[in-house]
């Protein structure tokens, strides 16, 4: 994720229903990593560098964070392989 300032925080994302609490609407709900702060009102870009796992249904709240812990690993893994910015970003970045 990119703030308007240019900084950049690396964290892992979930874009669906929430089928374990609601399966309601369907919402992008990001956790970034090592950070403190508060990003409501703020805009910022979003950039996917790969993909973890499809939306699944827990049986509980705790073994769906169970699941969003190796998630995160996941995450920090693919981030720390690609470097800054997606594959994405880089192709548009050579376009520019």
């Amino acid at each position: 994720m990119q703030r308007a300032d240019g900084t950049i925080l690396d964290g892992v994302a979930s874009y669906g229903r929430r089928p374990t609490f609601d399966n309601g609407a369907v919402i992008l709900e990001a956790h970034l990593f090592d950070f403190q702060g508060d990003l409501y009102g703020e805009e910022v870009e979003v950039s996917f560098v790969g993909w973890i796992r499809p939306e699944l249904k827990f049986s509980s709240a705790a073994s769906l964070i169970a699941e969003m812990h190796r998630d995160a690993e996941a995450a920090r893994a693919m981030l720390a392989e690609a470097g800054p910015g997606s594959p994405l970003d880089k192709a548009l970045a050579r376009t520019a």
